[in-house]
């Protein structure tokens, strides 16, 4: 009876009083949230669903992430109707403090969690548990919750916020695998770390005589830092790459602006016609779609499995080929037996790739691609001898000493992971920055680093920091001083 009621109520309105009413609750409640980990997923998810709803008119799409000023997002929010609603969970949690946000989250029709284990890697649990307190009962609303990978995190917080009869669709076709088991991805283990920008640079230029104006590459950081600092040295030798000047160098990471990363975004995505690099940190790693990405290459061992398939899963997209490069240090070593262990990773060895990449060069001088300079083989020669130094002789001491922070701090939240001591850590990350930047002697720990090492620091004494001569002197090796591999409990 109390249904029928309601019928008839609705009938006997006016076209008028139905209108405003529709009003009312458009503006009033929010129709779908999506909430998404990281901004540039965010703006682009809003984007899409801006294509979606373009015929319909009377249909908004609110995008509420950090980066830019909040008022500049809350006077649409009273101008514009609520139907669908993309935010990051930081700038979402700010918002709920005035009451027309909370009142309009409160009757939210539909939840999505999208990228939910980048949600749970990144520490957002707690925030994601305190907006979920202020929306709906899970009986009252639809839950949607997309994960590239679903463990038993995933599953608790599907627990939460799911239905208790909610279903698990696989988007992946029975017998089909997934893109990070068919793409084709090599690990290069390098003993010494002065091998190392030479190898990526024939990484780089392997991928530009394959492909030529079309190749597109991600580079992948472990800090905000060395993305900077590797961008910097690659286009200071570019002259060496097949696409030499032709190629464009994009950086992006966290400590950009929002506004900025867009552009840089926006430009990498549409860049098709020119060899292109973005040297990236993990604000690119998971979801965000650039599209025909011939190549990924990781600097380092990445904070996660779930984050290493990520990486990968930014090339062979949509049926196209791609590859993925691994380049780690020997100390890494732990990290890719015991967590990428099922991963399809080849041994590249560096000696051999040169020859490699020596020989491919040759043949593209007898038939050059467009976009490419030739002679491309002489101008590859002249990396270790000329470019590389170069760049590195162009370093700041604040550069060297701000990159060997962070990477410490990286490498040492990864210590349990790494199967190694604090020392070792420490000694390690300063033979990589040593052999990187080509210095004679190891960077000075600073206070910082020495109070998180307590009584393992034992400190050596030093002339001074000079820059390495490559003709004369090369930096020690170094190897993993770990137990051996069978000792180790298996994670």
């Amino acid at each position: 009876m109390q249904e029928k009621r309601g019928v008839d109520t609705f009938d006997n309105m006016s076209s008028r009083a139905l209108r405003d009413l529709e009003r009312e609750f458009r503006f009033g409640s929010v129709g779908t949230l999506v909430i998404s980990p990281t901004r540039e997923l965010a703006m682009q998810i809003a984007e899409e669903a801006k294509k979606v709803v373009e015929k319909e008119r009377k249909m908004h799409v609110h995008v509420l992430v950090g980066g830019v000023k909040s008022i500049r997002q809350r006077r649409p929010w009273d101008l514009y109707p609520k139907d669908i609603v993309v935010a990051t969970p930081g700038r979402l949690l700010d918002l709920l403090s005035i009451p027309s946000f909370r009142e309009a989250l409160a009757t939210t029709q539909t939840l999505v969690l999208d990228e939910a284990d980048m949600l749970l890697e990144l520490g957002f649990r707690e925030d994601i548990q305190s907006i979920i307190s202020h929306l709906p009962s899970n009986e009252q609303r639809t839950t949607f919750l997309f994960s590239a990978t679903m463990d038993p995190s995933i599953a608790e917080v599907a627990r939460a916020s799911l239905h208790e009869k909610h279903r698990f669709i696989d988007c992946i076709p029975p017998g089909e695998d997934c893109v990070h088991k068919r793409i084709p991805q090599t690990i290069t283990t390098l003993q010494n770390a002065s091998e190392m920008l030479a190898h990526v640079m024939r990484l780089i230029a392997h991928d530009q005589m394959i492909h030529g104006p079309r190749s597109k590459i991600m580079l992948f950081t472990s800090t905000t830092k060395l993305t900077d600092l590797l961008a910097n040295m690659v286009q200071s030798m570019l002259p060496a790459l097949p696409g030499s000047n032709n190629t464009q160098v994009f950086r992006i990471h966290s400590m950009l602006d929002q506004a900025k990363r867009s552009r840089i975004s926006q430009r990498f995505r549409q860049c098709d016609n020119l060899p292109s690099i973005m040297f990236t940190s993990d604000v690119s790693a998971r979801g965000v779609d650039y599209p025909s990405v011939t190549r990924v290459i990781q600097l380092g061992v990445p904070p996660s499995k779930a984050m290493y398939v990520h990486r990968v899963g930014r090339t062979g997209r949509r049926g196209r080929d791609g590859r993925a490069d691994l380049v780690v240090m020997d100390f890494e070593s732990a990290f890719v037996a015991f967590q990428l262990d099922d991963m399809p990773l080849e041994d590249l060895n560096p000696a051999s790739f040169a020859t490699q990449v020596e020989q491919l060069s040759q043949e593209c001088d007898r038939e050059p691609l467009p976009k490419l300079v030739a002679p491309i083989e002489p101008r590859l020669q002249t990396l270790e001898s000329a470019l590389i130094p170069n760049a590195q002789s162009r370093i700041q001491a604040e550069t060297i000493q701000g990159v060997f922070s962070s990477l410490f701090g990286y490498y040492y939240s990864l210590r349990q992971l790494l199967r190694t001591s604090n020392a070792h850590i420490l000694d390690s990350v300063q033979s990589l920055i040593q052999g990187l930047m080509g210095l004679a002697d190891k960077p000075t720990p600073s206070p910082a680093m020495r109070q998180m090492l307590g009584s393992s620091f034992k400190p050596e004494r030093r002339r001074g920091t000079k820059r390495l001569n490559n003709r004369d002197t090369k930096p020690s090796k170094f190897r993993f001083k770990g137990p051996s591999s069978g000792k180790y409990p298996r994670s």
